[in-house]
């Protein structure tokens, strides 16, 4: 099990020819933004571990992130996954 203070994501990048280090780096980023890896919700956690309603939440969905997708495809996912559980 990894180290859960700094969780690793493997990436590999499939492409017809070796990218720039310029373009790897940019699709990188973007990755990192649309999924949130640097994201430091360490002082939200913190404050709230203990409250009565967002303790529990917490504790079940630590580590939980909203990826920063198109309106039209989180509606989409929203509707068609209403009745699914996602943990």
């Amino acid at each position: 099990m990894g180290d859960t203070n700094n969780p690793k994501v493997g990436i590999t990048i499939y492409s017809n020819k070796r990218l720039s280090d310029e373009h790897e780096n940019l699709l990188l980023n973007e990755l990192a933004f649309r999924f949130g890896f640097n994201e430091d919700l360490s002082e939200f956690y913190s404050k709230f571990r203990d409250d009565n309603i967002l303790g529990p939440v917490i504790k079940r969905m630590w580590g939980t992130r909203k990826t920063r997708e198109p309106l039209y495809e989180l509606i989409m996912v929203s509707i068609l996954l209403q009745n699914a559980t996602i943990k």
